[in-house]
């Protein structure tokens, strides 16, 4: 059985309610004697127990009805299927810090993101952090990057250029000191979450005002290249497809950001086409 690391029960309740709507209940009778009365007893469909179990059934019930596909080797990701994925991606929980002129520096949107190269394009997949199986999990796998901009700047970033089919952004702050902003989404969970291992990275306000494309793209390849990477097996819907449309020179904001990570990703920027923006189903240890 996978070790599951992240499951959208969203997803999955709604899949069943697709996938199972014809199933048929279970009848049973028995009657005394000739001519004598009969009893009809009608049992709803049997329900699984536990959402892993249920996710598993929901994945061969999906690959039966090929509604579960692999990856194409050709042509583009498209928004009708869920693509089951087995490669090396960087996965894990990224936090958006600043300075939010709100008086809760302790405060945090936190987002589950996940990503690999594909062909000349990025897929990036964005979910919920309350996903994550496992709260110790979810304690000790946050890497906190420092942002500059108010909290309402972040939120419009992560609501616009990582929207998806559903809320993957949580604002995470000590209760009783939760700042309200828009329809942001807080919990109590993060409270003594540990802070980033290395010196605060500022976003660079360009990004925040790139085309989506762009700015995503150099997302992944510069702040979300230091996620872990590892083999991963995944299933996920791509709701967007953004076009990066980089022409002329790198912009030197993006070339000074990503040239830290070496040359090979300002390379494959300048030949980049498009990011992937989607949301995963599961993940899970191969």
């Amino acid at each position: 059985m996978r070790q599951f690391q992240y499951i959208s029960k969203t997803k999955v309740e709604g899949l069943e309610a697709i996938l199972w709507r014809r199933r048929k209940p279970e009848i049973t009778f028995s009657a005394s004697a000739p001519g004598g009365l009969v009893k009809l007893d009608v049992k709803p469909p049997a329900q699984v127990a536990d959402l892993y179990r249920r996710t598993e059934a929901l994945i061969r019930k999906m690959e039966r009805h090929k509604q579960l596909v692999p990856m194409p080797e050709q042509g583009e990701l498209e928004s009708t299927d869920f693509y089951r994925d087995d490669a090396v991606w960087a996965n894990g929980l990224f936090s958006f810090k600043g300075d939010f002129s709100l008086e809760q520096a302790d405060a945090r949107v936190v987002t589950y993101l996940l990503w690999r190269r594909w062909r000349d394009s990025v897929v990036l997949l964005a979910g919920s952090p309350l996903n994550v199986l496992g709260e110790q999990v979810v304690r000790e796998g946050v890497w906190a990057y420092g942002t500059t901009g108010t909290l309402a700047t972040l939120v419009h970033f992560t609501e616009t250029a990582l929207r998806t089919d559903e809320e993957n952004v949580v604002g995470v702050a000590p209760a009783g000191a939760q700042p309200e902003v828009g329809g942001l989404s807080w919990t109590d969970r993060g409270t003594g979450w540990p802070s980033a291992s290395q010196p605060d990275e500022k976003l660079r306000p360009e990004i925040l005002s790139s085309p989506p494309g762009l700015a995503l793209a150099a997302l992944c390849l510069g702040h979300l290249a230091g996620l872990p990477s590892g083999q991963i097996e995944t299933a996920f819907r791509i709701t967007q497809r953004l076009a990066v449309n980089l022409r002329g020179n790198v912009p030197r904001w993006a070339a000074d950001l990503l040239g830290r990570h070496g040359r090979e990703q300002l390379d494959f920027l300048r030949q980049c086409q498009a990011v992937y923006l989607g949301s995963p189903l599961y993940t899970a240890l191969p």
